[in-house]
C-alpha cells in the first residue's frame, strides 16, 4: 500500500461496512410503522441479493487488473489469491474484451475526426493490438493533446470513459503516460498539497486539513492585499465523486462547524469576508466545484486575523464543541 492510499484509508476508515450500509440499517431502524418497516426490510434484503452478481463482476475486473502489473500472470495471479487458473482466465477474457471495446470506441473518434495530434498511424496500430495496457496508453497520449471542439455530448462521454478508464489500466500496469488537463482528479482521492503554501501559513492549512473530510486551502489572494482560505467537502466514498456518492456526512458537520466558528470569530471584530464559490460546473466536475471561501484584509480599521492565532482558535474551539477526537498535526520549527 502506498502512503498515498495508506491516507485515503486513515480518511474513510473500512469502507465494507460504509456510509452507505449504515445510513440503510439506519432507514430502517427509524421507520415507526411496523408493517412499513418489514415491508421496508424485505425490499432492501432483495436489493442486496441482486447486487451479488454485480459486486462479482467488480471483483472478475479486479483480477484481471492484477494480471496488468509487470511480471505478473494469470497463473501468479491464481496462486496469489488462491483460485483455479481458470477462474483468473475467465476474468481475464471478459475484461479484455469489455475494455478492449470501449478504447476501440475512442481511437476511432480520434481517427475519423483530427482532434489530437497522434499520427494516423499511431492510433491505428492501437486500434488493432489486443495488448490493453499497449491501447490504453494511446487513448491517454491521444487525450493529452486533444483538441475540444464541436464535441457532441455522445462524443465527449466516450472519450471521457475512455480516459478515466485508460488512467485505471494504466495505473494498474504501472505505466506511465501524460495526462490530459481537463481531467480533474475527485476530491476523495487528493491528498492534501502544501508544496505552494507560504510557510507563514502552513500551520492553518495543516489544522484546516486535519478536519474530519474536507480538504483545504491557504493562501494570500491574487486580487487584492488579503489572505484566503477555502475548503471543499469530500465524497461520502473514497475514490468517488460527490456527484456520484454525495457528500461525506462528517465533511457536512464540519462545514456548519467551520461556518459557525468563523461568523462568530468575525463577531468577535476581526476583519473578513464569508462567501461560497464555484466554477461553472458544467465545464469542470459537477459535484466536484463548490468551495467555501474566507477573504482577510491585511490592512483594516477592524482586528486583523493572524492565521497561527487562527489556527490555535480552531484546535481549541474544536477539542471543546467539535463532533470528534482529532489529532492535531504537530508544530513545525524551523
Amino acid at each position: 500500500m502506498t502512503n498515498e492510499e495508506a491516507e485515503t484509508a486513515n480518511r474513510y476508515g473500512d469502507y465494507a461496512s460504509g456510509l452507505r450500509v449504515e445510513r440503510t440499517l439506519a432507514y430502517l431502524d427509524s421507520i415507526p410503522d411496523p408493517r412499513q418497516r418489514i415491508r421496508e426490510c424485505e425490499i432492501a434484503s432483495e436489493q442486496a441479493r441482486s447486487i451479488q452478481s454485480k459486486i462479482a463482476t467488480i471483483r472478475r475486473k479486479a483480477v484481471y487488473e492484477l494480471t496488468l502489473r509487470p511480471g505478473s500472470s494469470g497463473e501468479s495471479v491464481a496462486v496469489e489469491l488462491g483460485v483455479s487458473p481458470k477462474a483468473v482466465s475467465a476474468a481475464i477474457s471478459e475484461a479484455r474484451k469489455t475494455d478492449l471495446h470501449l478504447l476501440r470506441a475512442a481511437l476511432e473518434l480520434y481517427q475519423s475526426i483530427a482532434w489530437t495530434d497522434l499520427s494516423g498511424q499511431e492510433i491505428a496500430a492501437a486500434h488493432s493490438t489486443r495488448d490493453v495496457l499497449f491501447a490504453a496508453r494511446t487513448v491517454l497520449r491521444a487525450g493529452a493533446t486533444r483538441h475540444l471542439d464541436n464535441e457532441s455530448n455522445a462524443t465527449f462521454e466516450i472519450l471521457e470513459d475512455a480516459q478515466r478508464r485508460a488512467t485505471a489500466l494504466a495505473s494498474a500496469g504501472k505505466v506511465e503516460v501524460p495526462s490530459p488537463l481537463w481531467v480533474r482528479r475527485p476530491i476523495g482521492q487528493t491528498p492534501p498539497d502544501y508544496s505552494s503554501v507560504p510557510s507563514k501559513y502552513l500551520p492553518l492549512a495543516r489544522v484546516l486539513n486535519a478536519l474530519p473530510q474536507v480538504i483545504g486551502w491557504v493562501a494570500d489572494s491574487k486580487l487584492d492585499e488579503s489572505w484566503m482560505l477555502s475548503w471543499q467537502i469530500r465524497p461520502a466514498e473514497p475514490y468517488s465523486t460527490v456527484f456520484d456518492a454525495g457528500p461525506h456526512r462528517d465533511g457536512w458537520a464540519t462545514s456548519e462547524w467551520l461556518v459557525w466558528l468563523l461568523r462568530d470569530y468575525e463577531r468577535s471584530g476581526y476583519a473578513m469576508h464569508h462567501y461560497m464559490a464555484s466554477p461553472p460546473p458544467f465545464l469542470n466536475e459537477p459535484g466536484e466545484s463548490l468551495s467555501f471561501v474566507v477573504t482577510f484584509p491585511k490592512h483594516s480599521d477592524e482586528k486583523i486575523v493572524d492565521p497561527n492565532a487562527l489556527a490555535a482558535w480552531v484546535k481549541t474551539t474544536w477539542d471543546k464543541t467539535g463532533y470528534a477526537t482529532i489529532t492535531w498535526p504537530e508544530e513545525e520549527h524551523s
